[in-house]
């Protein structure tokens, strides 16, 4: 009687050779991840291989430049996309918050998270660093939606609906009653509920407290100038 062909001494060693390269592209895609992690180039990723091959590992020959690298990141991103996306499908409620920041060319940018509640856990998470082409209220109400469509492929039937805050510093451009980003917003849900950032309200209440001390006022006149100094360099 013939052996089914699963069992075929062929079959066998074409799996286990299909086992070993899955554990070498695991191993890769965490080295990957690890680089990402923490701010290192993909240029890295050669050493990082070499020394675990001095270690012992072997991880073949194939997938050992940065360009291979990239390729993992970018699997990895969209892995995290859909995985992000899914959590905001299923979520009763969804809140923005908003945060403006400067690249290194000082061009204006927007951070903009996500905060929702999945199986009674709550989660924050970024879903976009945009830039700004115009830093206005309608400006930064057009890149929300934009990080939503091109980072999660969410149109606004997909989240806007389930809106239900909105979080950001005081600026008027983002509280302001009549035209902030936090009206805009409430013009499409009415029961949106906008919160000024308690970090922000406590910096603020320190800068306050302060300002009558010299000697601070001294120490913060100094590293503006200091910043002021580099930024235009």
């Amino acid at each position: 009687m013939t052996a089914p062909i699963e069992q075929s001494e062929a079959v066998r060693a074409l799996l286990t050779l299909e086992e070993d390269v899955a554990a070498r592209v695991r191993i890769l895609i965490r080295n990957t991840h690890a680089l990402c992690k923490n701010g290192r180039p993909f240029t890295d990723f050669s050493w990082l291989c070499q020394l675990h091959e001095v270690n012992g590992v072997d991880l073949g020959s194939t997938y050992r430049n940065d360009k291979a690298c990239r390729m993992f990141a970018h699997s990895i991103a969209e892995v995290e996309r859909d995985k992000l996306k899914s959590k905001v499908l299923h979520a009763k409620f969804v809140s923005v918050i908003c945060d403006g920041s400067t690249d290194s060319a000082t061009r204006e940018q927007e951070i903009i998270y996500i905060k929702h509640a999945t199986a009674g856990q709550t989660y924050t998470d970024v879903i976009g660093v945009r830039r700004l082409e115009k830093g206005d209220a309608a400006g930064i109400v057009t890149e929300i939606y934009s990080a939503f469509r091109e980072n999660l492929a969410l149109e606004p039937e997909g989240w806007l609906s389930k809106l239900a805050g909105f979080s950001s510093d005081g600026a008027p451009v983002m509280m302001g009653r009549v035209s902030g980003v936090a009206a805009r917003l409430k013009n499409l849900r009415p029961n949106l509920i906008s919160v000024h950032c308690a970090a922000h309200r406590l910096e603020l209440v320190f800068k306050d407290a302060i300002k009558n001390n010299l000697f601070l006022t001294k120490v913060s006149t100094l590293l503006l100038n200091i910043y002021l100094f580099y930024k235009g360099r």
